[in-house]
């Protein structure tokens, strides 16, 4: 798979799951080895500026000379904005061979009535993408919410990061700041 194959792979997907909860890429994970274990991690969650703490962090990180892997969205101008390494994206090739070993993953568990969206599958890949370039530790950000994202399938991190909170996707985490502080607050 080439690297426009493979972004059009996870653009095929479903963007929002069908079902809440985290049995679907616990599955995903099992299927391809567990790539997110024995990988260290600093997760941010929280509604406004998570992008730039998690680059902020990131680049403290790789100035004190660890290997950083660091994952956020959206991106701006390119696509592996998302999945960095050291501060620069992770190379095409990389990001191509994990998305073809999820495709397997997702087309596997697909038979079996699994259904795995967009961004568990990108999170999934990005995993792969860290522990096939040995990083230190990962920043890695919380698409939405927190408790049940596809990121919060991590083993304890290094540290939780929480950013500033305010009223977003009511439909989803609650219609309060204490419902959506409950939310964030489940990657603790």
């Amino acid at each position: 798979m080439i690297f426009n194959e493979a972004v059009n792979y996870i653009h095929s997907l479903q963007r929002f799951g069908i079902r809440p909860g985290l049995a679907g890429m616990d599955a995903l994970l099992s299927y391809l080895g567990n790539p997110h274990n024995g990988l260290s991690f600093v997760h941010v969650a929280g509604t406004n500026g998570k992008g730039s703490t998690s680059t902020a962090i990131s680049n403290v990180l790789v100035d004190s000379g660890y290997q950083v892997g660091l994952y956020t969205s959206p991106f701006v101008s390119h696509f592996l904005e998302r999945i960095q390494f050291n501060g620069s994206p992770v190379e095409e090739n990389i990001f191509s061979e994990s998305v073809s070993q999820v495709k397997k993953g997702v087309e596997h568990l697909s038979e079996r009535g699994v259904i795995i969206t967009e961004f568990e599958a990108l999170t999934a890949a990005a995993f792969l993408c860290f522990k096939k370039l040995s990083c230190d530790v990962v920043v890695l950000e919380v698409g939405l919410g927190g408790r049940l994202d596809a990121t919060n399938v991590i083993p304890t991190p290094l540290c939780n990061v929480i950013t500033s909170l305010s009223l977003d996707h009511t439909g989803v985490l609650g219609d309060s700041i204490e419902k959506i502080a409950f939310e964030k607050c489940g990657t603790i």
